[in-house]
């Protein structure tokens, strides 16, 4: 598991070549032991897309925690759901999932985060404005608002962000209602709250005993002789033996946790086994609900086990999942599906419509795209607009922030808008401040540019004298120009110098004498050898070639002059 967590650090590093980035990772590397204690708890991470080197930051900060492990979902991991089901779907369900599973939803601010929340903040009624088709975090705004501003946020949510990309003082104070952590500074205090206390799950003890109950009887009767198994049924059905094998098969070996809630447990096991089986019946009722006091009835939650909004019998009417059901913890809050909303969620929620109730049953469906409040699925049904749109008789209409002061855009980027938003793309080189894209589009020139007609073009400074040293030539860039130096001539101290050509030289006029020699020695061993291989076939010919050979060139290699001569050849002299 450590070198799996490894890999996804160093593969980050490379990815960042950041210092702090390291450091902060090391840290995370360090704590991965604490993370037993996490195991199974589920965790949902929500960001904005600010940039990909962000993107990638949490991507690597998620592959490390699933390394823990924890049941990490994010939407990076997730794009092929995301386009299927709309980011609004799919947070949805991922944090119902992850609620329900005691688990948490993690915030991860930086500077595109905390400019949406501010945005949202300013205008908190209105509905979700348009999104890109992966941004979770803008679509998840109109359902994590509500749990911040009634209160409901602690121990669901938990905040985080990274130093030097965003300072402690950037996060709303809204959301400083739930723990928020500057990572890698407090990245232990951050790991131990995502670790959460360990919840006991003695019903899942009761449930494999009362399934141990019916293996006993099925596995030791049922033989065919009903007088003898009814007698000795009445003595095993009570039995200390019976007992002892349905404990032995409550627990998997692995299952540290059912190990350590059934020592727990052991002696109210065997009290109701032996007293209290014909008053109460229920295992599961009588160990959790009463002897423990872990659990609570179904559609019930809290110390006093009170019934959830919708009452006992169909919480939060069926459309929701009741905070805390069945435990002693909760606030009863429903958590409603996509599409209902209110106390108990008996109404449509944004941007749905009654389409159908009785006394039972309410269906929701969706309202025309840009409506937020609305009668009916048709444009002209719409009530109230999403955020970008504007009612106009019944239809919403885009609004054009280009053309109103909605639109907040850099002195160098230009307006364009979009369905329900706008964006601020970047200026021509060739402007300073433009009303649109292109250099005909241009308020005013850039230096290096000059008007001609209505557009900013290039000025060629080549044309003037602008490089007056000695050797130099003038080439012209977008916007600007470069002196550099004449062909066949180089810069050296900012002066421009005649190259110097080196002399024609041999392939091997920079070997060493020693390398020469055994240059030497290798070229005549290797026509000697060639010589040898046909004077061994037996040919006198080749043989007194072989002979004449052999002797010459020991002569001539004795001989200085042959030094002299071949030395001379091989440097190309």
């Amino acid at each position: 598991m450590a070198c799996l967590l490894l890999a996804a650090v160093l593969f980050l590093l490379l990815l960042l070549k950041k210092n702090h980035v390291k450091g902060w990772l090391r840290l995370l590397k360090e704590d991965v032991r604490a993370g037993a204690a996490a195991r199974r708890r589920a965790a949902l991470l929500l960001y904005s897309a600010d940039d990909a080197g962000f993107e990638r930051l949490v991507g690597a900060l998620a592959s490390a925690l699933f390394q823990l492990p924890l049941r990490v979902a994010v939407d990076l991991w997730s794009r092929r759901e995301l386009s299927a089901q709309g980011p609004l779907a799919w947070f949805h369900a991922q944090r119902c999932q992850t609620l329900q599973e005691g688990g948490v939803v993690v915030l991860l601010f930086s500077p595109g985060a905390v400019a949406l929340c501010r945005e949202w903040l300013q205008d908190a009624t209105s509905a979700p404005g348009a999104h890109g088709p992966h941004d979770a975090f803008a679509a998840s705004l109109s359902c994590l608002l509500p749990d911040f501003l009634q209160g409901r946020a602690p121990g669901r949510y938990v905040g985080a962000y990274f130093d030097r990309l965003l300072s402690p003082d950037a996060v709303p104070a809204l959301f400083r209602s739930v723990p928020v952590f500057s990572l890698p500074s407090q990245l232990p205090e951050f790991l131990g709250t995502l670790q959460g206390p360990a919840a006991p799950n003695p019903w899942r003890l009761a449930e494999r005993a009362e399934q141990g109950l019916e293996r006993t009887i099925r596995d030791n009767f049922g033989g065919g002789n009903t007088a003898w198994e009814e007698e000795k049924l009445s003595k095993y059905k009570d039995s200390e033996t019976r007992l002892v094998e349905v404990l032995e098969g409550v627990c998997s070996k692995s299952d540290f946790e059912c190990h350590r809630l059934l020592e727990l447990s052991e002696e109210l096991v065997e009290n109701w086994w032996f007293h209290k089986q014909q008053e109460a019946p229920d295992l599961f009722q009588w160990l959790c609900s009463d002897s423990l006091k872990l659990c609570c009835p179904s559609g019930t939650f809290g110390p006093s086990c009170l019934p959830c909004p919708g009452g006992a019998e169909r919480p939060c009417g069926g459309y929701g999942q009741c905070e805390g059901e069945g435990t002693r913890g909760g606030s009863g809050h429903c958590d409603c599906q996509a599409g209902y909303g209110g106390e108990a969620c008996g109404q449509c929620g944004l941007g749905y419509f009654e389409a159908q109730r009785n006394a039972s049953h309410l269906v929701c469906s969706a309202c025309f795209g840009p409506c937020a409040r609305c009668s009916g699925p048709e444009e002209s049904n719409c009530l109230q607009c999403k955020k970008g749109w504007a009612l106009h008789h019944l239809k919403c209409v885009d609004i054009d922030e280009c053309g109103t002061e909605r639109a907040s855009c850099g002195a160098d980027q230009f307006c364009v808008n979009t369905e329900g938003s706008y964006e601020c793309r970047d200026c021509a080189k060739a402007c300073l401040g433009c009303m649109g894209a292109g250099p005909g589009r241009c308020k005013k020139c850039s230096p290096g540019y000059q008007q001609v007609g209505s557009k900013c073009l290039d000025v060629d400074e080549c044309e003037m004298a602008v490089c007056p040293g000695e050797n130099e030539q003038c080439e012209n860039t977008e916007g600007s120009y470069r002196c550099v130096c004449a062909e066949g001539y180089k810069q050296v101290e900012g002066i421009c110098v005649k190259e110097q050509i080196p002399e024609s030289a041999g392939f091997f006029s920079e070997m060493t004498e020693d390398e020469l020699a055994v240059l030497q020695q290798m070229f005549f061993g290797v026509v000697i050898c060639a010589l040898a291989t046909l004077a061994a076939k037996g040919d006198l010919v080749f043989t007194a070639i072989f002979i004449g050979a052999v002797a010459a060139m020991t002569g001539y290699w004795l001989s200085e002059r042959s030094d002299r001569v071949l030395e001379g050849f091989i440097k190309g002299r």
